[in-house]
Protein backbone atom coordinates (compact mmCIF):
# COMPACT_ATOMS: atom_id res chain seq x y z
CA UNK A 1 0.00 0.00 0.00
CA UNK A 2 1.44 3.75 -1.15
CA UNK A 3 1.04 6.21 1.23
CA UNK A 4 0.39 9.39 -0.13
CA UNK A 5 1.66 12.74 1.13
CA UNK A 6 -0.94 15.63 1.49
CA UNK A 7 -0.83 18.08 -1.04
CA UNK A 8 -1.18 21.85 -0.49
CA UNK A 9 -3.99 23.67 -1.67
CA UNK A 10 -3.54 25.74 -4.64
CA UNK A 11 -5.92 28.49 -4.77
CA UNK A 12 -6.00 29.84 -7.82
CA UNK A 13 -4.34 33.93 -8.10
CA UNK A 14 -7.10 34.65 -10.14
CA UNK A 15 -9.06 34.53 -6.88
CA UNK A 16 -10.66 37.55 -5.16
CA UNK A 17 -8.28 38.44 -2.19
CA UNK A 18 -9.85 36.89 1.30
CA UNK A 19 -11.95 39.50 2.92
CA UNK A 20 -12.23 41.88 -0.10
CA UNK A 21 -14.96 41.95 -2.57
CA UNK A 22 -12.66 43.82 -5.34
CA UNK A 23 -9.36 42.90 -6.26
CA UNK A 24 -7.51 39.50 -7.18
CA UNK A 25 -4.52 37.76 -5.23
CA UNK A 26 -2.34 38.37 -8.30
CA UNK A 27 -2.61 42.59 -7.59
CA UNK A 28 -0.60 42.10 -4.75
CA UNK A 29 2.57 40.44 -6.49
CA UNK A 30 5.27 42.29 -7.54
CA UNK A 31 5.52 42.91 -11.34
CA UNK A 32 9.10 41.56 -12.03
CA UNK A 33 9.33 43.74 -14.84
CA UNK A 34 8.77 46.68 -13.39
CA UNK A 35 10.90 49.56 -12.33
CA UNK A 36 11.99 49.77 -8.90
CA UNK A 37 11.69 52.58 -6.99
CA UNK A 38 15.85 52.35 -6.17
CA UNK A 39 15.78 51.90 -10.47
CA UNK A 40 13.73 54.75 -10.79
CA UNK A 41 16.07 57.12 -8.65
CA UNK A 42 19.40 56.15 -10.42
CA UNK A 43 18.17 57.04 -13.07
CA UNK A 44 16.66 60.11 -12.52
CA UNK A 45 19.56 60.73 -10.44
CA UNK A 46 22.25 59.72 -13.82
CA UNK A 47 19.80 61.93 -16.05
CA UNK A 48 20.41 65.10 -13.82
CA UNK A 49 24.09 64.20 -13.60
CA UNK A 50 24.34 63.84 -17.95
CA UNK A 51 21.94 67.47 -17.86
CA UNK A 52 24.83 68.85 -15.46
CA UNK A 53 27.55 67.83 -17.39
CA UNK A 54 26.21 69.01 -20.67
CA UNK A 55 25.96 72.75 -19.25
CA UNK A 56 29.12 72.63 -17.56
CA UNK A 57 30.33 71.45 -20.94
CA UNK A 58 28.75 73.89 -23.13
CA UNK A 59 29.74 76.47 -20.59
CA UNK A 60 33.58 75.55 -21.34
CA UNK A 61 33.19 75.17 -24.25
CA UNK A 62 31.96 78.70 -24.65
CA UNK A 63 34.71 80.07 -22.43
CA UNK A 64 37.18 78.04 -24.92
CA UNK A 65 35.84 79.20 -27.83
CA UNK A 66 36.30 83.29 -26.18
CA UNK A 67 39.59 82.55 -25.35
CA UNK A 68 40.93 81.52 -29.12
CA UNK A 69 42.38 84.08 -31.46
CA UNK A 70 39.50 86.26 -33.72
CA UNK A 71 41.04 84.38 -37.26
CA UNK A 72 39.90 80.92 -35.88
CA UNK A 73 36.92 81.76 -34.35
CA UNK A 74 36.35 83.45 -37.37
CA UNK A 75 36.59 80.17 -39.19
CA UNK A 76 34.99 78.01 -36.88
CA UNK A 77 31.74 80.37 -37.08
CA UNK A 78 31.72 79.83 -41.01
CA UNK A 79 32.37 76.91 -41.05
CA UNK A 80 29.70 75.42 -38.43
CA UNK A 81 27.35 77.91 -38.25
CA UNK A 82 27.10 79.25 -42.11
CA UNK A 83 28.32 75.95 -43.47
CA UNK A 84 30.53 76.77 -45.70
CA UNK A 85 33.11 74.30 -47.46
CA UNK A 86 37.00 75.21 -46.55
CA UNK A 87 37.50 75.88 -50.29
CA UNK A 88 34.75 78.56 -50.07
CA UNK A 89 36.75 79.60 -46.29
CA UNK A 90 39.87 79.61 -48.12
CA UNK A 91 38.15 82.29 -51.34
CA UNK A 92 35.95 84.40 -48.34
CA UNK A 93 39.50 84.70 -46.08
CA UNK A 94 42.15 85.13 -48.46
CA UNK A 95 43.74 82.42 -47.79
CA UNK A 96 44.89 79.01 -48.89
CA UNK A 97 42.55 75.89 -48.76
CA UNK A 98 45.42 73.47 -46.82
CA UNK A 99 45.48 76.85 -44.55
CA UNK A 100 42.18 76.98 -43.91
CA UNK A 101 41.96 73.06 -43.09
CA UNK A 102 45.30 73.21 -40.41
CA UNK A 103 43.71 76.03 -38.72
CA UNK A 104 40.17 74.26 -38.01
CA UNK A 105 41.92 71.42 -36.98
CA UNK A 106 44.12 73.46 -34.55
CA UNK A 107 40.89 75.14 -33.64
CA UNK A 108 39.51 71.79 -32.82
CA UNK A 109 42.43 69.96 -31.26
CA UNK A 110 42.49 73.51 -28.91
CA UNK A 111 38.75 73.17 -28.17
CA UNK A 112 38.98 69.49 -27.12
CA UNK A 113 41.66 69.73 -25.30
CA UNK A 114 40.49 72.74 -23.17
CA UNK A 115 37.22 70.09 -23.08
CA UNK A 116 39.15 67.29 -21.75
CA UNK A 117 40.79 69.05 -19.52
CA UNK A 118 37.34 70.10 -17.24
CA UNK A 119 37.09 66.72 -16.88
CA UNK A 120 39.94 65.56 -16.00
CA UNK A 121 39.95 62.93 -18.01
CA UNK A 122 43.10 61.35 -20.75
CA UNK A 123 40.87 59.07 -22.85
CA UNK A 124 42.28 56.18 -24.21
CA UNK A 125 43.51 56.62 -28.29
CA UNK A 126 40.19 54.59 -29.45
CA UNK A 127 37.86 56.92 -27.24
CA UNK A 128 39.40 60.27 -29.09
CA UNK A 129 38.19 59.64 -32.40
CA UNK A 130 34.34 59.32 -30.63
CA UNK A 131 35.44 62.41 -28.56
CA UNK A 132 36.49 64.70 -31.78
CA UNK A 133 32.94 63.35 -33.78
CA UNK A 134 31.04 64.64 -30.72
CA UNK A 135 32.95 68.16 -30.21
CA UNK A 136 31.90 68.58 -34.09
CA UNK A 137 28.45 67.70 -33.05
CA UNK A 138 28.50 70.15 -29.80
CA UNK A 139 30.03 72.88 -32.47
CA UNK A 140 27.36 72.49 -34.62
CA UNK A 141 24.33 72.58 -32.07
CA UNK A 142 26.19 75.87 -30.37
CA UNK A 143 26.60 77.52 -33.79
CA UNK A 144 22.36 76.88 -34.71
Amino acid sequence: MESRIPLPSIDSINKTKPGQEQGEVQDSLADPLATSLLDAAIEEETQQERQQHDRNSRTTLAQALRELDGTAQEILRLFYQDRLSQQDLALNMNMSQPTISRRLKKAEETLLTKLLGSVNKQPEPSELRHISIALKECLESYYR
